[in-house]
């Protein structure tokens, strides 16, 4: 997590302060999901994957102690969801070139 996008990661460790992570994270959901699966699609060209990937995103967000310490949560929230959908691509081919070898060689 990087100081200027997230701020001070510290949160608090009281019941009001998990409340108030869960509300953060809906507020951040509604805010910026539009956005956040137009820019995962043109990633992953898929919208269900792309679905998923902002699920993912939301979920990484919602483990953090301190959501409303981020101060900048457009990109904090773009690229952890672009982190994500390139590990994706990465699998998808790292997955491909393991079949096309196994094919070629028989």
């Amino acid at each position: 997590m990087h100081q200027d996008e997230a701020g001070d990661a510290r949160g608090q460790k009281d019941e009001s302060g998990k409340l108030q992570n869960r509300a953060d994270v809906s507020t951040l959901y509604t805010t910026y999901r539009q956005d956040l699966l137009l820019h995962l699609q043109s990633m992953v060209k898929d919208r269900d994957i792309a679905e998923e990937l902002l699920h993912d995103t939301f979920i990484r967000v919602s483990k953090l102690p301190a959501i409303s310490a981020i101060r900048k949560p457009r990109p904090f929230l773009i690229k952890t969801a672009r982190n994500l959908a390139l590990d994706y691509l990465r699998q998808q081919k790292s997955g491909r070139q393991r079949i096309w070898k196994k094919w070629t060689q028989n």
